[in-house]
């Protein structure tokens, strides 16, 4: 199942993302463009009720959350996706490809040394050759997501 999160939906898409779970988003485009940029059975996501009601865009669900954790809860529940920790943090968060390990000497002067020094794993977006590792950030993301979705992994803990 793929998604694509329209204009008001951008913190979603690159959640959705660090989850492991492919989200489109484009940036800021008409409804229209973006119905027809859609993959092939790929769910829009939106919080627009005119998009949300058009025939064309259809499969289309209307996101009723304001706020982004509300949002992650929200779809996860109604799509019953369930955190993976074997997919999470899997995908590039910006371009949403799939990132590939890269050897660490490739990494020296692509990260900063002292992150070099403390790494051990390196990851490279084919796309937008974003650098990514495991440090605090991924560790916080990770723990954000626990605590959001509860030992189940889904979006329907209290």
């Amino acid at each position: 199942m793929g998604f694509v999160c329209d204009t008001m939906l951008a913190r979603l898409a690159r959640w959705l993302r660090i989850m492991g779970v492919e989200a489109e988003y484009y940036g800021v485009i008409d409804d229209d463009m973006l119905i027809q940029k859609r993959p092939k059975g790929a769910i829009i996501l939106t919080r627009d009720r005119d998009l949300a009601s058009r025939p064309e865009a259809q499969p289309c669900y209307f996101v009723k959350s304001n706020e982004i954790w509300g949002q992650i809860k929200e779809v996860a529940k109604h799509f019953d996706i369930s955190v993976d920790p074997d997919k999470m943090l899997s995908l590039c968060p910006v371009c949403g490809l799939e990132l590939s390990e890269i050897q660490r000497q490739k990494a020296r002067g692509l990260v900063p040394p002292f992150v070099y020094a403390r790494a051990k794993k390196f990851y490279r977006c084919p796309n937008c050759a974003k650098m990514f590792w495991d440090a605090t950030h991924t560790r916080n993301m990770k723990r954000l997501l626990a605590q959001t979705f509860g030992h189940s992994g889904r979006g329907d803990e209290s």
